[in-house]
């Protein structure tokens, strides 16, 4: 099978979806199957390499928006047009991540012409902003563009019930299909493991860490985090891709951290004591999977809508407020017995439902379903 998977950013731009759309690739390929990726060229990324097996094919882009205001959304040149349409032609599947962004709207379109079959996977559905402005393009790009990709694609698959929920006004066929997570390297460490890698990073033997994974941008919530700091514990921040305000610093209760390789980040993890993710809208952030592969205590915001997909008392759902972070916070770090039931918790369910290998083997089935709806 040919696949073609569309994808805004890929690596080595950081962020969630760029990890999925590789290790889905990856996973394809060691599966007997060709995967090429068409993405979003800066500075002096090659336009085709190779890498892994994987083919991939990158579009010169403007990252404006991202730079200047946090949102990830880059702005292809024309020639987007022209290699979409090459790629599609030659793919018997065409996958897209996100409804709002171009290339998803060009292979939708593509893939009617040329008679392909089209699949989309929406990660967060409507994201707020702070401006409303940006709510307000966003809203609007939804019903102009998102709506035609999802009523072009065959089946959407999503990570969450808010993102089906929102799906199911304009598509039948919803999926619901986690993504995964390498347990070689996301795993639970041994206390001695533990303290080692404290060491490494010059962490406090005795103090209670909490890690922070993701872009230092609003929607993150990584700004109310901050303010929720407290003498008791450490707020470790891992991440970037967003302007950090003047006033976050690291002092003894916090640390700043830039973005780091999954490798390194995986000693974050082992290094923690509890995850955190105080975030106004995902879909299924792959950093609270790797977090309960790594058997941390979650916390999350209810903004997230995972409460109906991790249905426990034994993940913590809060309010993205100072106050209902701190003292969540304090609850985990006061109880050993709730530690160790979070991280138990954690574990079994990661290791029961998020594998790559899984993810990949659904993934296939999908495609089959697809292409034989076509002929």
């Amino acid at each position: 099978m040919k696949i073609l998977i569309v994808t805004h950013y890929f690596k080595p731009h950081i962020g969630g979806i760029e990890i999925i759309a590789y290790n889905q690739a990856k996973e394809l390929i060691e599966k007997g199957h060709q995967v090429t990726i068409i993405t979003s060229k800066f500075q002096r990324e090659k336009t085709i390499e190779h890498s892994e097996g994987i083919r991939i094919v990158r579009v010169p882009a403007w990252n404006l928006f991202e730079n200047k205001f946090a949102v990830p959304y880059p702005i292809f040149s024309p020639w987007l047009i022209l290699k979409i349409n090459r790629e599609v032609k030659d793919h018997d599947i065409i996958h897209a991540h996100g409804a709002l962004y171009q290339g998803s709207f060009f292979s939708a379109f593509f893939a009617k012409m040329h008679k392909k079959s089209f699949l989309l996977t929406e990660h967060v559905g409507f994201v707020m902003y702070k401006s409303f402005v940006i709510n307000m393009v966003e809203k609007l790009a939804f019903h102009i563009v998102g709506l035609y990709i999802i009523r072009a694609s065959y089946a959407t698959i999503v990570y969450n019930t808010h993102v089906s929920t929102l799906i199911k006004q304009y598509k039948k066929e919803v999926l619901y299909l986690p993504n995964g997570v390498d347990f070689k390297l996301f795993n639970k460490p041994t206390a001695q493991e533990k303290q080692a890698i404290r060491e490494r990073y010059h962490m406090l033997p005795d103090k209670f860490i909490v890690l922070f994974v993701g872009r230092f941008v609003p929607k993150k919530g990584f700004d109310i985090l901050y303010n929720a700091k407290d003498p008791a514990y450490v707020l470790v921040f891992v991440g970037g891709g967003g302007s950090i305000p003047e006033y976050i610093q690291s002092d003894s209760s916090v640390r700043i951290m830039e973005p780091l390789p999954q490798e390194e980040l995986a000693l974050l993890y082992k290094a923690s004591d509890a995850f955190i993710l105080p975030s106004y809208g995902e879909g299924f952030p792959l950093a609270i999977q790797e977090a309960m592969a790594t058997g941390l205590p979650i916390i999350t915001s209810k903004h997230n809508n995972l409460d109906q997909i991790l249905d426990s008392p034994l993940i913590t759902y809060v309010d993205i407020t100072e106050t209902d972070i701190k003292y969540a916070i304090k609850k985990i770090q006061s109880s050993k017995t709730l530690q160790k039931e979070m991280g138990e918790y954690s574990s079994t369910i990661a290791r029961e439902h998020y594998s790559w290998e899984r993810n990949a083997t659904k993934l296939l089935e999908v495609y089959a379903k697809g292409i034989s709806s076509i002929h």
